[in-house]
């Protein structure tokens, strides 16, 4: 987990490299839940994956990207269903406005 994390900050804004950041700590998350590694060590792991994820996203990451498979230990919890519920949202709310903008505002 610290490896990943050390990774992150050498790829700020990054979207493809912090993407892959995400995946290993989604992946050394899975694996904690199945050793049962301490539960703060797991709630750091996923807490970490998930901001990760949010930097991915916000230095260009596509959205359809935060729903691949590798990223299925993080499915249950509920910092990653906010992430998914914020990233559609925004991307709702951008699609909108493209419309509106292309119709003259109409």
């Amino acid at each position: 987990m610290q490896v990943a994390l050390e990774r992150k900050k050498l790829w700020m804004a990054k979207a493809s490299r912090l993407y892959s950041v995400a995946q290993q700590l989604a992946a050394t998350y899975g694996l904690m839940r199945t050793a049962n590694v301490p539960q703060q060590a797991q709630l750091t792991c996923l807490h970490s994956a998930n901001e990760a994820l949010r930097d991915a996203y916000h230095s260009g990451l596509p959205p359809k990207r935060l729903e691949d498979s590798s990223l299925a230990s993080l499915a249950g919890s509920e910092e990653y269903k906010r992430l998914l519920e914020e990233v559609n949202a925004a991307t709702i709310k951008a699609s909108t406005s493209r419309q509106a903008a292309l119709s003259g505002g109409k």
